[in-house]
């Protein structure tokens, strides 16, 4: 599925997230194919001035009925399904850091050595890709963690992970 339909995309991708409510859904989606359009960009700058479409997308951001798991999960069954058409599929999985410098940063895990400022989120993503034309099938899962300010509170080895 391409990007350069974001509507399409975006229906495809999280039009039976179980945001418990069908209206909640569809500005889901409306929210993300705005994304999509203008990617990289803030979701005020995507909404490209319309403020009732920014005013309610981050209304759903700020919404406790949709947690971000029902977001990614909706894009990963999606993946899922799309996945099963394919003879060999290739599981690409990296782990990258998310750094902030704003305020919401204090409130984030460490990124680097114990006395390093970097704030920040760990995340692990898988990504399957068709085997014979290594193109893109999506998303298949994703985790996010914070780094404990004191490497000794770690619930577990972050090798381990």
């Amino acid at each position: 599925m391409s990007i350069f339909n974001p509507e399409k995309w975006s229906k495809n991708h999280f039009q039976k997230a179980n945001t418990g409510d069908s209206r909640r859904t569809k500005r889901l989606v409306e929210t993300v194919a705005d994304m999509a359009r203008c990617s990289g960009k803030s979701i005020a700058l995507s909404c490209q001035g319309n403020e009732a479409k920014q005013e309610g997308a981050y209304r759903l951001m700020h919404n406790n009925s949709v947690a971000p798991e029902v977001i990614r999960c909706s894009g990963f069954d999606h993946t899922a399904e799309q996945a099963q058409s394919y003879l060999e599929i290739l599981a690409i999985d990296d782990t990258t850091s998310l750094s902030y410098k704003h305020q919401v940063a204090s409130e984030l895990g460490k990124l680097g050595r114990v006395k390093d400022k970097a704030r920040g989120w760990w995340v692990h993503s898988t990504l399957l890709l068709d085997g014979f034309t290594t193109k893109t099938i999506g998303m298949i899962h994703q985790d996010w963690w914070r780094r404990p300010d004191n490497p000794e509170d770690a619930d577990e080895k972050e090798s381990g992970k």
